[in-house]
């Protein structure tokens, strides 16, 4: 519940961070940077390392992500922000079955 309510605190937060009156590119920079700065150490010591192949997926992993963050920072730019977030929090659910059935070989059936 704590972690729960923890996450719903920072993504709102992050939101009026983001919706806000200052440079939205230095926004995203700073809340990024923070972020990392904060991971980092937790990441470092608590998750185990990569094996042999997971290593070849990260380039691909972080390409994605940062063209997901970048889309979005765009897409800030040109629309109000209460118009393009919903969207935005839908489109990687929408995604991610795209993405799974070429190229893990996922097989999803209508319902899901």
């Amino acid at each position: 519940m704590c972690l729960a309510l923890t996450s719903a605190i920072a993504h709102t937060v992050f939101g009026a961070l983001q919706k806000g009156q200052h440079d939205q590119w230095l926004t995203r920079t700073s809340i990024d940077l923070w972020t990392f700065v904060f991971a980092a150490p937790l990441a470092l010591s608590d998750v185990p390392w990569l094996q042999g192949g997971e290593w070849a997926v990260l380039p691909g992993a972080l390409s994605i992500h940062f063209a997901c963050k970048l889309t979005m920072a765009l897409a800030c730019e040109r629309a109000a922000y209460p118009v393009v977030y919903p969207v935005v929090r839908g489109t990687g659910q929408l995604a991610t079955p795209g993405f799974a059935a070429p190229f893990l070989g996922e097989r999803y059936r209508a319902l899901q």
